[in-house]
């Protein structure tokens, strides 16, 4: 049962990765001797309790491996016959992939720059050079070692010796610790006799002016009292006769002029800038608690903690606690202390778990000359809420001493953040390594299932060769999807087979495109809602702050089911493949992933996906900051991976989907306009509808877009002969001119008043959706040859239900203006006469809209509708507003 599963620490990945195949070997050698211990010697038993107490870091690398590298099916020969092997398959694969590969001249480089390190004993670094000298294949590695011991040692003594003795390694090493031993006895000599208490030098400190150390309400107090306290202190621990509150003499013949006026320096009420003992105040929080750490302190190369011992509290203390070796131990957060310390009372009850090495660095107290007597130091893991660091603890046998955890170790356990940082979208990305690491992620719990229509008949496509040049590519990016687990190879008949596309890249390779047109006629596509540009619009309403998260292979973060695979089979000169995860060519691809993605992010706040991109805002810097963390987070803990070279962290503007986003609202994409503005003129039909394509997403940002282009709408007609003249370059000319000058459109808020303005021209309509007086959006089309024919006033009621119906996104549910410039239509709308059919089921299709209609003159300056009536948008073919006439 797991419940009766022992504790065993995991493997941390990320703490050295430099040393990961060492660590990694020595932890397998006690994970064996914990399998040994519980006698567990079944195959299966094995690898399940490996990758149990493995951890989430080697857990997500097993899960990339290969399903041979995984073990899966593996067995060994013993006495004829074939027994389980895939424990020791799955653990060599580990150990394979954390042992970096050999070379020599850079290990023997590591061993000639290798020093001893502060602490660190001449056995330890003995030992280290050993493990060193290993990979470095020397000829006698005990003279390299003796060589560099010499080189690198602290000791000079030492040196001196063994250059006139002539010692050889087993002398150098016995003379050493001789030294050593010698060395901390004296130090534990001289140490004993000093009671070291960081709240000694404070007391001492207070001696001298204790209203340092007060709050300002009780040095305000201190002044209502008339310095009956302060007197005191002047009397027993001042001779300079000088008044610690105002700088002035003392005695006052009247009251101290510091009373109740506030100090410039640090805020306090009762004394003044020129007295106050107060340094400049860097604030870190600690959880609920605001401690303050003072700098300009005196500092030196040696250790120093600020708080070992403490009998009164001034402060609130902040104190937190961390598991260590399975045991819940209370430690004060001290941001001023550069190590982390630990009674020797508390330290006895970890043995025998924690292992104490000698000799220790000389650690001081704040503002003490003499080093505190420490007994040793240990590694370990320090846990707290979930989260777990790799630190250094020394261990004191001062009595009554606490437990000191210092600043490093308090920032990366989460338990402080330094007001500097915490607002830093960048470090917040740091904080979460696995999420931007190299592969591809895999959404956990998630399988997709392609729905196949079986009555479609399979289609068994003929090979296409590969050109030789570029087999070998091909090759090694097949290795490379088979390596990420995102193909795999096909054994035995398959009913559907697509051949493959290969498309060179721009870094050098090639990319592996599978023609799924075949496949797709028998894939049935969802039809999941796709988020549209006003919908982000609508969302970013309001936001300062933005970011944007794109997510590496996107599509191949998702695994398909094992009964969809098939329909992806393709063939290569090299046999057929078939995907396990989703691809790019499925036509029910976007779809799928949209929703996928959209409901792993839901209920975030100020986060919104379209396709592969992932967009974060927020009002303010701290909710952008907030949401970002959360969504981060919710990607790690789902398997996801993100590509942080194309990710864009906490910036006031953003570029996205051919539009900018902004504070003040939204404009075109400036690298889109450039690349329009800098196309040449079309040269034949097929040019122009292109040209056409790409402005027509900018159309949003032109008034009268419709109008523009009507000359180059008409060289796409049938009936038209290609002929490009002065007037459709002039047409092409003022379309580039436009969007070189496109406007800022605002935001669209759901509080404020919406107006509509609306116009119709004999050859078009018009629709300005405003807020303010500011643009929302732009709206036209041009008038078919039938409702050209309409009288005007039946040109402006559909102008009225153009309007409305193509914002209807907008309008729907809320109370609008539509302003007209035709008055005709004021009595039409409020008149219960009948009118022409025509018009009456205008006046239906009106009906669910909250709207009230006013005029207004048809000046351009008044309604700039008008203009854009006059140069409508692209008509369409058949379908119009009216349904029937």
């Amino acid at each position: 049962m797991a419940a009766a599963l022992p504790s065993f620490e995991k493997f941390n990945v990320f703490s050295d990765e430099q040393s990961a195949g060492v660590r990694w070997r020595r932890w397998v050698a006690r994970f064996e001797n914990l399998l040994c211990a519980l006698d567990i010697t079944t195959d299966a038993r094995k690898k399940a309790l490996l990758l149990h107490f493995c951890g989430d870091e080697v857990y997500n690398i097993v899960e990339s491996f290969s399903e041979e590298k995984k073990g899966a099916g593996a067995t060994r020969q013993v006495e004829g016959r074939a027994v389980p092997n895939e424990y020791v398959t799955l653990r060599d694969s580990l150990t394979e992939y954390f042992t970096p590969k050999k070379n020599t001249a850079y290990e023997v480089l590591r061993f000639r720059k290798s020093t001893q390190l502060e602490g660190e004993s001449i056995d330890t670094f003995h030992t280290r050079l050993r493990a060193l000298a290993s990979t470095c294949e020397f000829h006698n590695n005990d003279q390299e070692i003796l060589t560099q011991i010499l080189q690198g040692c602290h000791s000079q003594r030492l040196r001196r010796r063994a250059l006139r003795d002539n010692f050889d390694l087993d002398h150098l090493l016995a003379e050493a610790r001789a030294l050593e031993l010698s060395e901390t006895r004296a130090v534990e000599i001289e140490g004993s006799v000093n009671a070291l208490s960081i709240n000694k030098q404070r007391r001492y400190s207070q001696s001298r002016g204790s209203h340092h150390f007060r709050s300002s309400q009780s040095h305000s107090q201190s002044h209502k009292d008339g310095h009956k306290d302060f007197k005191r202190t002047h009397n027993t621990a001042s001779s300079s006769k000088t008044c610690f509150y105002c700088g002035g003499q003392f005695p006052h013949k009247a009251g101290c002029p510091a009373k109740g006026k506030t100090c410039k320096l640090c805020a306090k009420i009762g004394h003044f800038a020129r007295v106050c003992k107060s340094q400049k105040v860097r604030h870190v929080v600690v959880e609920d608690i605001t401690v303050s750490r003072e700098v300009g302190c005196e500092t030196s190369s040696d250790e120093s903690v600020f708080a070992v011992k403490q009998k009164t509290a001034i402060h609130k203390t902040p104190v937190v606690h961390a598991t260590i070796c399975d045991t819940q131990i209370p430690f004060i957060v001290d941001t001023g202390a550069t190590v982390n310390v630990l009674s020797w009372s508390v330290f006895s009850k970890l043995r025998p778990q924690a292992t104490l090495h000698n000799p220790c660095p000389l650690i001081y107290a704040f503002g003490s000359k003499t080093p505190l007597p420490m007994k040793g130091f240990f590694m370990t893991d320090i846990t707290f809420r979930q989260k777990t660091v790799n630190a250094k603890i020394y261990i004191t046998d001062t009595e009554g001493t606490g437990n000191l955890l210092s600043a490093e170790t308090a920032q990366a356990l989460k338990i402080i953040q330094f007001a500097f940082s915490t607002s830093s979208p960048k470090i917040i990305a740091d904080d979460f390594p696995s999420l931007f690491s190299d592969g591809v992620g895999k959404i956990k719990d998630v399988k997709v299932k392609l729905h196949i229509d079986q009555n479609i008949q399979p289609v068994a496509q003929q090979h296409r060769r590969i050109p030789f040049h570029v087999r070998k590519d091909v090759e090694a990016e097949l290795e490379r999807l088979e390596r990420l687990d995102i193909i795999e190879q096909v054994q035995g008949p398959t009913p559907w087979i697509s051949p493959v596309v290969v498309v060179p890249k721009k870094t050098g390779g090639v990319r592996v495109c599978i023609d799924m047109r075949e496949a797709n006629k028998a894939i049935s596509r969802e039809k999941h809602p796709m988020p549209t540009m006003d919908d982000l619009v609508a969302d970013l309403n309001g936001s300062t702050v933005f970011s944007k998260l794109d997510m590496r292979n996107a599509y191949h973060q998702l695994e398909l089911e094992e009964n969809s695979r098939y329909i992806t089979t393709f063939t290569t000169h090299v046999g057929l493949r078939r995907y396990k995860r989703l691809l790019f060519g499925v036509n029910a691809a976007s779809e799928i992933f949209q929703n996928t993605i959209a409901g792993l992010l839901q209920g975030i706040p100020g986060t919104r996906n379209l396709s592969d991109d992932i967009i974060i805002h927020g009002k303010s810097q701290q909710d952008h900051d907030e949401s970002l963390r959360i969504t981060l987070q919710r990607l790690e803990e789902n398997g996801a991976r993100l590509n942080k070279e194309k990710c864009v962290f906490s910036v006031n503007e953003l570029t996205f989907f051919g539009h900018k986003f902004g504070e003040k609202g939204v404009s075109a994409d400036p690298e889109k306009v450039k690349t329009i503005t800098n196309t040449s003129a079309p040269e034949n039909v097929s040019e122009v509808r292109s040209f056409l394509g790409m402005t027509q997403y900018m159309s949003r940002f032109i008034p009268g877009y419709a109008s523009i282009t009507e000359p180059l709408r008409k060289l796409t007609r049938k009936e038209t002969v290609w002929k490009w003249t002065k007037e459709e370059q002039q047409a092409f000319d003022k379309l580039k001119h436009s969007l070189t000058n496109t406007p800022v459109m605002s935001y669209f808020s759901q509080t404020e008043d919406t107006t509509v303005l609306v116009d119709a021209s004999p050859i078009g309509l018009g629709a300005i959706l405003m807020q303010k007086n500011k643009v929302i959006c732009y709206a036209s089309r041009a008038l078919t040859d039938t409702e050209q024919r309409y009288s005007q006033t039946d040109r402006e009621m559909l102008a009225v239900v153009y309007g409305v119906e193509h914002f209807h996104l907008y309008l729907h549910g809320s109370s609008f203006t539509v302003v007209t410039d035709h008055k005709p239509l004021l009595g039409i709308m409020q008149s219960r006469k009948p009118t022409t059919a025509r018009i009456e089921r205008w006046r239906l299709r009106l009906m669910p809209y909250n709207m009230t209609l006013i005029y207004r003159p048809g000046r351009d300056d008044l309604n700039p509708a008008d203009y854009i009536s006059r140069h409508p948008q692209t008509p369409p073919k058949r379908k119009t507003l009216e349904k029937s006439t």
